[in-house]
């Protein structure tokens, strides 16, 4: 009796563990349900703050879900990414970097942590770091366009315009690039300043003709391929340079046009330039910095009518080109036609614009008093109205 009554103690008892057991185990699969449904609440919430720009309830609201769950990667991710939109790098950096150390995340999940990351060393220019990550993304998937732009972008941004040169190439292999031998070109012109620095002048030319061949039409390559030879007192090379510039892109010719006219002033050979002007007069006809060149040519050997007719025929073409008039009023008053120039002076002054030639960025605005090739503003390229 005794053993029997000891072995029903032994039963009830297994029975109430498994009893509580059950009744724990009930109770805690709701209150994970609660926390999961709390959790997709908060996080749902947090997200519509976030696309509605309130950004204060959005971080509240990340915290609070990642609290309850803490397996909700991409709360986080979003967290340090608004971290890292609120210029709170660090913050950022180390958010993004604690979610690598997770064990059994997915490969696509560690690509967003990584894009995420990419942007955070980026913004922080940690350029070497960000370098780092983008090919741990290629170590995932080699053929990554998202990663292989930003490599692009960081390359761009050290100034490495050789690596920057390759990866663009490699890039256009992948998906076709619009007018990419024109970027490259550039790249090669960037490359050429910097081997003109440490006073290389034949390696830099080799680069400028490098960019010419890739793109016939950069114009940054004939003025500093001329410039190097005006250096090394090479006149003629330097001539023929920007002639063959004037004729291939005439609608800059301006950029190179008074380069000309000092080294072929600075050697006293007026003829030789008027030739030079005439010729390039016939093959790019109506070409106002021609035009205008000839008539400060006529101005210098005396023939003050000559230099007239020239600066009138501007105005035929651009009534309101401010250099021509100003030139005109000034060669009015030597001939001694103060009436006529009097009257341009009103003109010019009703307008009442600089004569100096302002460059545009089209796609920031960025303004230049000189002519440039790579916005400093936004990184654009070919952006300026030259």
């Amino acid at each position: 009796m005794e053993y029997f009554s000891q072995n029903n103690f032994l039963i009830i008892t297994v029975v109430s563990i498994i009893f509580l057991v059950i009744i724990v185990t009930i109770l805690s699969l709701r209150r994970s349900k609660t926390n999961t449904q709390n959790d997709s609440s908060d996080y749902i919430k947090a997200l519509n703050a976030y696309i509605e720009g309130d950004i204060d309830d959005a971080v509240k609201l990340f915290y609070r879900s990642v609290n309850q769950n803490t397996e909700n990667i991409d709360a986080y991710i979003r967290l340090g990414d608004i971290f890292r939109k609120q210029d709170k790098i660090e913050k950022a950096i180390k958010i993004h970097r604690e979610l690598l150390v997770r064990r059994n995340l997915s490969q696509d999940t560690k690509k967003q942590i990584y894009r995420s990351l990419v942007k955070d060393l980026v913004k922080a220019m940690y350029f070497d770091k960000a370098l780092e990550t983008v090919h741990q993304i290629f170590r995932i998937e080699s053929r990554n366009i998202w990663a292989k732009k930003q490599e692009l972008l960081i390359y761009e941004s050290k100034q490495d315009w050789g690596n920057a040169f390759k990866t663009l190439k490699h890039l256009d292999r992948w998906e076709k690039i619009p007018k990419v031998n024109s970027k490259l070109a550039l790249y090669k012109v960037e490359m050429a300043s910097s081997i003109f620095k440490n006073l290389k002048e034949k390696d830099g030319r080799i680069q400028l003709r490098e960019a010419i061949k890739l793109d016939p039409n950069c114009s940054s390559g004939y003025i500093f391929l001329g410039d190097s030879y005006v250096r090394e007192e090479r006149y003629s090379d330097a001539i023929k340079i920007w002639v063959d510039f004037v004729k291939h892109v005439p609608a800059q010719s301006h950029l190179v046009l008074y380069r000309l006219q000092e080294v072929l002033f600075a050697k006293g050979n007026y003829s030789e330039i008027e030739n030079i002007l005439i010729d390039l007069n016939e093959k790019v006809p109506n070409n106002i910095d021609v035009s205008t060149m000839l008539s400060d040519l006529k101005e210098r050997k005396g023939d003050l009518n000559g230099a007239i007719r020239q600066c009138e025929g501007v105005l035929d073409i651009e009534p309101n080109s401010q250099l021509a008039k100003l030139k005109l009023i000034k060669l009015y008053s030597k001939n001694d036609n103060s009436d006529l120039a009097l009257k341009t002076a009103l003109e010019l002054a009703d307008h009442n614009n600089k004569a100096q030639k302002k460059y545009f960025c089209s796609i920031c605005s960025y303004e230049s008093s000189n002519p440039l090739w790579h916005c400093p503003e936004c990184n654009s390229w070919n952006s300026f109205n030259l």
